[in-house]
């Protein structure tokens, strides 16, 4: 098991920044080698979108696009979603990347 804190710049919508980190969080389970992955998140809005395979025409569609791509690229690719109280570790690692200037592994 691995963490990744990451900067995303230039996105001020916190629905953008769920849904690129869910991106971020995909690309790295995929570097890391992993084939069976289940994504964890509290916005439920953003896990729906890229469970959902009818084409997104909100202003996240690009990214959830984009996110649709590389969850095929698993065997298994779960969503999962959790209260903002259970998912306090991922918090923790977005206030920590936010304030970095390059990526942390």
């Amino acid at each position: 098991m691995a963490t990744k804190a990451a900067r995303i710049p230039n996105m001020d919508d916190p629905f953008m920044i769920e849904a690129r980190a869910a991106v971020v969080a995909l690309e790295f389970a995929k570097d890391c080698g992993f084939r069976e992955i289940v994504l964890e998140g509290d916005a439920l809005s953003i896990r729906k979108k890229l469970q959902n395979d009818d084409h997104d025409l909100s202003p996240l569609g690009h990214i959830i696009d984009e996110g649709r791509l590389l969850k095929g690229l698993f065997s298994n690719c779960s969503f999962c979603h959790c209260m903002r109280k259970g998912n306090e570790v991922a918090h923790f690692l977005a206030r920590y990347g936010r304030d970095r200037m390059r990526d942390e592994i």
